[in-house]
């Protein structure tokens, strides 16, 4: 594959088209060709295994249930190891910056992203330091502080360290490729937010 470095977008897009729901074969086939976003990916693999298991727990019992459950169980077995992995190996990669967002488990990572107001995809772009720290803006900095009761200098700290997300997940015979940055605007627009979202984070 030559080119720029594959879009977000793009990578989301072949994960959703490829299965109703992932596996982990799959996801290593996706983490191979999209490098750049490995835990992002990981991350929305995992959503949509978790909203086929409660789909498949809340209907009927239907053709279907025998076969998405075992999918669903195997697929987050094997997404938790992965993620288990990459907290690992992110912690052994930057140790010397304190990672706000690492004492956040998923449910208050999206309550923060709706608090915000945004979505995960947004604020795992963030997290994952694939936003150019020169583009966000102080008043970004100072509601994202308020939300999460962190001083503004630490996320400042955080957002200007290297991104991580490309070091975290790659064979032992490939090098990690480093990802381009998004502006701030350019991450908002890209995360498939809301008008009024967009409206209300590109004022700040």
């Amino acid at each position: 594959m030559t080119g720029d470095p594959t879009s977000l977008r793009d990578a989301l897009y072949a994960l959703s088209l490829a299965k109703a729901v992932p596996d982990a074969e799959l996801l290593e086939e996706l983490t191979r060709r999209y490098p750049q976003h490995a835990a992002t990916l990981t991350e929305y693999a995992i959503d949509l295994a978790l909203d086929a298991l409660r789909g498949a727990d809340e209907e009927p019992a239907g053709p279907e249930e025998e076969t998405i459950t075992p999918d669903v169980a195997r697929a987050m077995s094997a997404f938790q190891n992965r993620l288990f992995e990459i907290d690992r190996e992110a912690s052994k990669v930057s140790p010397a910056a304190h990672n706000p967002f690492g004492g956040l488990d998923r449910k208050q990572f999206r309550a923060l992203a709706a608090s915000i107001p945004a979505n995960t995809l947004f604020l795992n772009k963030l997290r994952d330091r694939q936003v150019d720290p020169n583009t966000i803006p102080s008043g970004f900095h100072r509601h994202l502080s308020e939300k999460m009761n962190v001083p503004v200098e630490v996320l400042a700290s955080y957002f200007g360290g290297s991104p991580e997300m490309t070091k975290r997940l790659y064979k032992s015979d490939d090098k990690p490729v480093i990802g381009q940055q998004q502006s701030f605007a350019d991450a908002v627009r890209s995360s498939e937010l809301s008008e009024s979202q967009q409206e209300f984070l590109l004022k700040l």
